[in-house]
């Protein structure tokens, strides 16, 4: 499958907030959290956006990256899409960081095994959050 992965155009916004909309249903808020976005990329095969990462500084970790999002359109699930894209954004991130966090909601915690595979360690579980928060040290 042919897939490029880069920052994001300003015309990708519309169809990056449909992907997040429809594997999130319940984060309405992501159009209007764009601008605290630190890193951005998306996936695409043919020019269709088909996934989407991104990271936050998350201030309660000293102002670390919190991986906000990873999203892939469900017709493309399976084929690595996913995995490129985390692939892309350790690779940015361990440019400037030590240490990266995410939180996998309790309704996910099956992809927990998906990101045990990139060395991230389960460090907490938060009822806070609404979920399992990860870390990985590079």
């Amino acid at each position: 499958m042919d897939i490029q992965i880069n920052k994001p155009k300003k015309g990708d916004w519309s169809s990056i907030t449909k992907l997040v909309l429809r594997c999130f249903p319940h984060h309405l808020m992501f159009p209007f959290l764009k601008c605290f976005y630190e890193h951005t990329f998306v996936a695409k095969s043919h020019g269709k956006i088909i996934g989407f990462v991104n990271t936050m500084n998350w201030l309660g970790r000293r102002g670390l990256p919190y991986i906000n999002y990873v999203c892939v359109d469900m017709n493309y699930r399976g084929n690595g899409v996913g995995k490129r894209l985390l692939e892309f954004m350790l690779e940015t991130l361990k440019e400037k960081y030590s240490e990266v966090y995410l939180k996998v909601s309790f309704r996910k915690k099956n992809t927990l095994s998906f990101y045990e595979k990139f060395g991230f360690e389960l460090i907490e579980q938060s009822f806070l959050r609404m979920g399992y928060v990860m870390c990985l040290d590079f």
